[in-house]
């Protein structure tokens, strides 16, 4: 009687603390599948929302890369007619929403004055004249006499953008300053947001100005010959991250260039640093700096939230053999885990490769250069060396495109690129910034012989026919123009802006040639 007691006491014992283990671990388990589902969720937001903040900034590079694309169509323009700008400008920006207008405004001093408001009220604009705004763009007046004004001349597309025809750019109000930083240092400069006259109750813009120094017909200047303005409005740039109500909540885009910080979407929401479970991503403009702001939504959030935990640990309670294929279950929740910690790795590799290569060509990109630049300056300070930055461009290339077609295009850039690369040095660096303009970075160098004999190496390799993979024969030249010697005290786009003159300095000396010229201000010149 009493062993039977003690049997079932102890059964009873057994089965309390096969209960209370089964308990345990059953709630243990569902606290940490929940956790674990909570934290994917989170992962995979940080991940799409790093793809669009990419998206976003790929967006602005593309606007930027545009502008090169405009300021060649000056350049290689006799006489450009205001319906040929017009046809190219819609054209081009007919794949970019984001982009609202291109605007070109020349360089007029006041003797011109009289000349361009008659040019212009003969196609029927700019009924005052060369005309100022209010910073709302509600009230425009006749612009009082001044030694020199840009004014809007062209102003695409023609059917949303005639009313700024004649909006003198060098009085805007809030985008003056900024105006007059590009005539002082001949670099692209981007604007804070502002109201604009087609439209003062809409969304903000901000303006994107690209100076123009030589124009056809007109010896090559130190001084800006005319301006050409791209109008961007971000609203509409990240209309795709707007609308995504299912992934995000709460997004917002934030001026942060200077002290406070300046909301831009929503335009009227006071701006604020990024909160607990919100994520940050910078937007770099010429000159300015943004920050995108981005949260989950509850909606995202609870896409994947399951009831099974719940339903284990109800088995689980009532069934002890079920604790054995819970735990196997968790396990392979776990590997599943790692597997998408994996996955995310990769992801995150993936994302790498786009922030900092090309993907047509494999090289670096502007961002992955401006890391190279600076390292190889701060190293020829240790070493006492000098390094070379130049700007090479193909000559002709457009004709190949138009007769042979992009598809064709692209693959000339990537055979020529690795052609390229095979010529340099293993320290030197090979990026495209776009379309077909390479940076050439030559680092460590003691003297201008090898600088030289490099750059006559890629003339010739690119003088060699490339022979397409349906057996066309493409033949290019390129023209190269390099500073040299660079050191630390410039940065990347001052010594571009060098380069670039000195490049088209060597287009016109005839194709296949090189021209090296010593940083301004230095003194040093090379025969």
């Amino acid at each position: 009687m009493n062993t039977l007691f003690s049997r079932q006491y102890s059964h009873h014992i057994i089965l309390v603390v096969i209960a209370a283990l089964g308990i345990y671990l059953s709630l243990s388990a569902y606290s940490r599948g929940s956790a674990l589902q909570e934290q994917l969720r989170h992962k995979e937001f940080e991940r799409l929302a790093q793809v669009q903040a990419l998206r976003a900034q790929q967006f602005i590079d593309n606007a930027r890369g545009l502008l090169n694309a405009f300021r060649g169509l000056f350049i290689a323009s006799e006489e450009l007619t205001r319906e040929e700008y017009h046809r190219f400008v819609t054209s081009v920006i007919a794949s970019y929403p984001e982009i609202t207008a291109v605007h070109w405004a020349p360089r007029v001093p006041h003797a011109r004055r009289a000349m361009v408001e008659a040019e212009l009220a003969a196609e029927g604009l700019a009924p005052m004249g060369i005309f100022d705004t209010t910073p709302d763009a509600d009230d425009m007046h006749r612009a009082p006499e001044r030694e020199l004004y840009f004014p809007i001349l062209f102003a695409a597309p023609e059917r949303l953008n005639s009313s700024v025809a004649g909006l003198d750019a060098l009085n805007r109000p809030h985008s003056a300053p900024v105006v007059r930083q590009v005539l002082s240092r001949g670099q692209q400069a981007s604007s804070p947001p502002f109201h604009i006259v087609q439209d003062p109750q809409g969304p903000l813009a901000i303006a994107i100005y690209q100076p123009l120094y030589a124009l056809p017909g007109v010896p090559e200047s130190k001084e800006v010959q005319g301006l050409v303005i791209l109008m961007l409005r971000p609203e509409i740039l990240l209309r795709e991250l707007i609308e995504d109500g299912e992934l995000n909540s709460g997004l917002r885009l934030l001026d942060v260039t200077e002290e406070p910080a300046r909301s831009i979407y929503p335009g009227s929401a006071s701006p604020s640093a990024a909160g607990p479970g919100e994520l940050a991503f910078p937007l770099e403009l010429p000159g300015r700096s943004w920050q995108l702001v981005l949260s989950p939504s509850e909606q995202f959030l609870g896409a994947s939230r399951s009831r099974q935990p719940l339903w284990l640990m109800l088995v689980s309670l009532l069934l002890t053999a079920v604790l054995m294929a819970f735990v196997a279950r968790s396990l392979r929740d776990a590997r599943m885990l790692a597997q998408a910690n994996t996955s995310l790795l990769l992801r995150q590799q993936e994302l790498d490769a786009l922030a900092y290569y090309d993907t047509l060509t494999g090289l670096p990109n502007r961002s992955l250069l401006v890391d190279r630049v600076n390292q190889a300056l701060f190293a020829d300070q240790r070493r006492g060396s000098f390094s070379a930055i130049g700007l090479l461009d193909l000559d002709g290339f457009k004709e190949v495109n138009d007769s042979l077609g992009h598809q064709a295009g692209d693959e000339v850039l990537a055979r020529l690129a690795r052609r390229m690369t095979r010529v340099l040095r293993s320290t030197d660096t090979l990026a495209r910034i776009g379309g077909d303009e390479f940076v050439v970075l030559l680092p460590g160098l003691r003297g201008r012989e090898l600088a030289e004999q490099i750059l006559q190496r890629l003339l010739d390799e690119i003088a060699r026919p490339v022979v397409l993979e349906r057996g066309d024969r493409v033949g290019l030249s390129a023209s190269i123009g390099m500073v040299l010697p660079c050191d630390a005290g410039q940065e990347l786009e001052t010594w571009l802006g060098q380069a670039d003159r000195a490049m088209y300095r060597a287009k016109h000396a005839g194709k296949g040639h090189y021209v090296i010229v010593p940083p301004q201000g230095s003194g040093l010149l090379w025969p």
